[in-house]
């Protein structure tokens, strides 16, 4: 009886070991929603799709799964959407994936819970986490994911870095999913881009949000959250900012909580400044520019990570402490990256740290918020009780969409001007003053321009509360002469000026000795066997002009770029930071013309594009017979 017992027992393990192997991304749930759920997987060779789903019942005696979608396209990544769900209810359910005849694999039956709606009184509770990426401690993330669970969550909050390399397919499946996979089979995550996402391909395949994803809004009970990312252009007037600008005067919710990756402020202890040795900045630059649309807006918690340890600051408004009217900013990004310290005197905006491994809970009913942050040995070792009056307060207008064509211009260009609510009256300048209801025009219909101009605008609303003012520079082109006519012969090809060192900005290379110099195909970064980090690259040489016109260029580089055609600087794209996109135009006359390109690789990824943008914006990179040099060089 005992062998056949044996027999039987290491049979249902087989199966079950030869069902699981068969999961790449074991199941897992995204974007819960009071009315739909979004159901992923992803399995090692190609097979259908199909998820069987019903609402738990009373007195069940097995989990009701009696409804089905199925897909029969065959996919390795496979993504279900349950719709027409019942807010606040709790459902089942299982997948199965399909390979020809026979079932492939199907999964244990899980569950979830769809969201609360705007108008429910209904408490909920959502965790906060962040750079979840393996360290030293392989195991942490592992930790801290069976505490998250252990909590029950509606939703998991995740504030970015989840995997130390986004082009790592491993990263994903084995770093992140596996050591989490109870939790994120019945608790939904909404995240924001960490840097070492990389904005990889797989972080799209892996996550669903809404459109266009790298940021986005979405509400959950009297809550609403938007989601940053902070590797891209945030700074005022950016798509971005002007973006959260008009979701946050647009909101409704009694509690306002902006999502991103970088740290407005922080006590760590080298990041933005060595404070054993400098001054620190006490924060990341790139996100500064929100700081102040934050107060203005009434937002309540910025909630971020970048920095691995746990910070919690007093609210502020205007670099006071505000207890009043302040927002709060929590760095939580202790999910399992390598730990990191704190600065050796205190700042004045920090009200509790730590640097340990950890996660957050918000616990939420009405206008209270029971907040703590809990560690990997689940002790609570920091909390907060949150309240706040059910009035909203008075944010002003965000500032006018200025709306034209390419701000470098030929002849003229014309401007439109449009608020964010036809109600209110826009007056604007064109001197580069600041505008409002005395000083400056109110605008009536489209602006003809054809000189150079700094125009700025602003919104006022009918009861005379004035926004940011919008600025925008526009630029008659100047016609630059060729320095060669098209009938000289030019040799293909660039020639490359080679440098090392650490830089936050464009190094002056006429100061610094080049390690090498040559001549290469292209503005492939590869061709030069730079080193991994810290390295510059001068890039020279002539390009083409066909025709006497106005040529628009871009650069897109992660870290810095810069473009000149003939000694002008026609697009600027410096500094210290991830893959981000410039442009800008030039008129040239008919002839060759003199580019120098300039780059520099700060640390991590390295990418660099140039190349023409035609007349609707489109990116035609630099192809390798775009390039010359003279025939001696």
């Amino acid at each position: 009886m005992k062998n056949y017992m044996s027999i039987f027992f290491i049979l249902v393990f087989n199966v079950l070991w030869s069902q699981e192997e068969h999961f790449q991304v074991f199941p897992y749930i995204q974007q819960g929603a009071t009315d739909r759920m979004h159901v992923l997987w992803e399995t090692r060779i190609p097979a259908t799709s199909e998820v069987w789903y019903g609402e738990a019942l009373p007195d069940s005696e097995a989990a009701n799964t009696s409804i089905s979608v199925i897909s029969d396209s065959l996919g390795t990544m496979h993504e279900v959407v349950l719709k027409d769900l019942k807010p606040e209810i709790n459902y089942f359910w299982r997948v199965v994936s399909m390979a020809g005849k026979d079932t492939l694999v199907h999964s244990k039956v899980f569950s979830f819970k769809t969201g609360i709606s705007e108008s429910s009184d209904s408490a909920f509770m959502f965790a906060l986490v962040g750079d979840t990426q393996k360290g030293k401690d392989e195991d942490a993330w592992e930790r801290i994911a069976e505490l998250i669970w252990e909590d029950r969550p509606n939703f998991v909050l995740h504030v970015g870095d989840l995997v130390s390399d986004g082009d790592s397919k491993e990263d994903w499946t084995g770093e992140f999913f596996l050591p989490a996979r109870q939790l994120l089979s019945r608790i939904p995550m909404f995240t924001a881009l960490g840097n070492h996402e990389h904005d990889a391909p797989d972080y799209y395949r892996y996550f669903v949000h809404p459109a266009p994803e790298y940021y986005y809004t979405f509400t959950y009970g009297n809550m609403q959250f938007f989601v940053l990312d902070t590797n891209r252009d945030v700074s005022e007037g950016s798509i971005q900012y002007n973006w959260l600008e008009k979701e946050l005067y647009n909101s409704r919710a009694l509690w306002k909580v902006v999502v991103h990756h970088h740290p407005p402020y922080t006590s760590e202890e080298n990041d933005n400044g060595d404070t054993y040795k400098e001054l620190s900045a006490n924060g990341s630059e790139e996100v500064r520019d929100l700081v102040p649309l934050y107060e203005r807006s009434g937002v309540d918690f910025c909630v971020f990570g970048h920095v691995h340890m746990y910070e919690r600051t007093w609210p502020i408004t205007g670099g006071r402490v505000n207890e009043k009217n302040g927002v709060v900013y929590i760095n939580s990004g202790g999910g399992g990256g390598n730990l990191e310290h704190f600065a050796p005197t205190r700042t004045w905006f920090s009200l509790e740290q730590q640097s340990v491994h950890h996660y957050c809970t918000f616990a939420v009913h009405d206008s209270t918020i029971v907040f703590k942050a809990i560690d990997e040995n689940r002790n609570v070792f920091d909390s907060n009780v949150y309240t706040k009056p059910k009035k909203n307060r008075i944010i002003p207008p965000p500032a006018p969409e200025i709306i034209s064509g390419f701000f470098v211009f030929e002849d003229t260009v014309s401007v439109s001007l449009k608020p964010v609510d036809n109600r209110f009256q826009v007056y604007y300048t064109l001197d580069g003053t600041v505008p409002d209801t005395l000083n400056g025009i109110k605008y009536r219909k489209p602006i003809r321009l054809d000189e150079d101009t700094e125009l700025r605008a602003v919104t006022c609303s009918p009861e005379g509360i004035s926004g940011r003012v919008a600025k925008k520079k526009f630029i008659k082109a100047r016609r630059k002469q060729p320095v060669k006519p098209l009938s000289e012969k030019l040799n293909s090809g660039i020639r490359y000026s080679y440098y090392e060192g650490n830089w936050k900005q464009m190094p002056d290379f006429s100061q610094i000795p080049a390690l090498r110099t040559g001549r290469v195909s292209g503005i492939e970064l590869q061709q030069l066997r730079p080193r991994k980090d810290y390295w510059a690259v001068k890039y020279e040489g002539f390009i083409k002009a066909e025709e006497s016109r106005l040529y628009k260029f871009y650069t897109g580089s992660d870290d810095g770029s810069r473009l000149y055609i003939d000694d002008e600087l026609v697009v600027d794209n410096d500094g210290d930071h991830a893959y981000l996109e410039t442009s800008g135009a030039i008129f040239l006359e008919k002839g060759y013309h003199r580019i120098i390109i300039r780059y520099f690789e700060s640390y991590s990824k390295e990418i660099l594009t140039a190349g023409y943008l035609d007349n609707d914006g489109n990116k035609i990179p630099f192809l390798t017979s775009d390039f010359f040099i003279e025939e001696t060089e």
